[in-house]
């Protein structure tokens, strides 16, 4: 009979390991296809070219640069001189379009043009 109730804990035991085993490999499962749903869905900022027309603070005005800048010194090159809009590094919205700017990068943009002072989002042109 000693036997038997050794046999039934060990079973019991195995049992449980098991399932903490199998409980463990599935939440690493949803938490890896958590991180690269993550990573998929970051969306880095691009530049756009200001059309010339309407309001500089409506992203409706600005059209993708193609091809984009390598890097801060090639945007840099972008748009010579300090005086007016020439083009904004935003979030993409639709195929061609900036998203919609927020009212902090409305005001941004707003005071660069005001100051004629660019930005590392923002570049002027004369």
């Amino acid at each position: 009979m000693m036997k038997n109730k050794f046999a039934v804990k060990a079973s019991l035991f195995t049992l449980i390991l098991a399932m903490l085993a199998i409980g463990t490999y599935a939440a690493v499962a949803v938490m890896k296809k958590n991180t690269i749903t993550e990573k998929s869905t970051i969306v880095d900022p691009q530049w756009y070219q200001y059309d010339g027309s309407g309001d500089p603070t409506d992203a409706s005005n600005y059209t993708l640069i193609q091809p984009q800048p390598a890097d801060d010194g090639e945007a840099n090159t972008l748009c010579p001189g300090t005086e007016e809009m020439c083009a904004v590094r935003a979030l993409p919205g639709s195929s061609t379009q900036p998203a919609t700017f927020s009212n902090q990068f409305k005001q941004d943009i707003s005071n660069a043009l005001a100051n004629s002072a660019p930005t590392t989002e923002i570049k002027l042109h004369d």
